[in-house]
């Protein structure tokens, strides 16, 4: 604060209206953190005719340490079939704005700046894949623990790839009959005769784990 005036000049400064011990300079500092008005009285003249004026009053508004963002809930594993999505995702505490910045194999993926990332289709190239999010704020940045992608191939239904021949025997003698297929494993095999499931027919049906057949 600056005052003009007859000389020895005197200075006390208040806060919310009530004198500081102390405070009896032309500056003050406070280190208090909570906000305040300060007032400082200027004393001018001879003792026996002192004038006094007030300043204005200041407002003191402290705001909170920024604080650096922690991560309190990481990333999980995720399995998925190719051709489906896998999503990730991470909780951080901190204060805000806090910024999220998704990586794939320790790359920035392009645009991945939320809490959540989901992927594009996969293929089984993505498998092994890893994911994390860095989260940063003015205050610092915090790296989340990777992810790990799996991606499994789809199921492929069965193919008869050899079919079963006709056979010709003379009674009280075996007939042998057999089929190849491919699709993915593992493949059950049912032989039917006649349309029932008894051995030694003609026909066969196959299943896959995907319920998918072929006749």
């Amino acid at each position: 604060m600056a005052a003009t005036g007859t000389a020895p000049l005197s200075f006390q400064w208040q806060k919310n209206g009530a004198n500081i011990a102390g405070a009896t300079a032309s500056s003050y500092t406070d280190s208090g953190d909570f906000k305040f008005r300060q007032r400082g009285a200027v004393y001018g003249g001879s003792q026996q005719h002192r004038r006094s004026v007030t300043s204005a009053a200041a407002t003191l508004t402290v705001n909170a340490a920024t604080v650096a963002p922690s991560i309190t809930s990481q990333p999980s594993n995720q399995t998925v079939t190719a051709g489906q999505t896998a999503s990730f995702s991470v909780a951080a505490t901190g204060t805000a704005p806090l910024s999220y910045q998704w990586q794939k194999n320790g790359v920035n993926i392009t645009g991945a700046t939320a809490a959540s990332y989901t992927t594009p289709a996969t293929t089984t190239s993505d498998s092994a894949s890893t994911f994390r999010a860095l989260v940063s704020n003015t205050a610092g940045s915090v790296t989340s623990s990777a992810a790990t992608l799996t991606v499994n191939a789809a199921a492929v239904a069965p193919s008869i790839t050899s079919q079963p021949s006709n056979q010709t025997v003379t009674a009280g003698q075996t007939a042998s009959f057999s089929v190849a297929a491919t699709g993915t494993a593992p493949l059950s095999y049912q032989w039917q005769k006649n349309g029932g499931k008894y051995h030694g027919s003609n026909r066969c049906e196959l299943y896959n784990s995907s319920d998918d057949h072929v006749r």
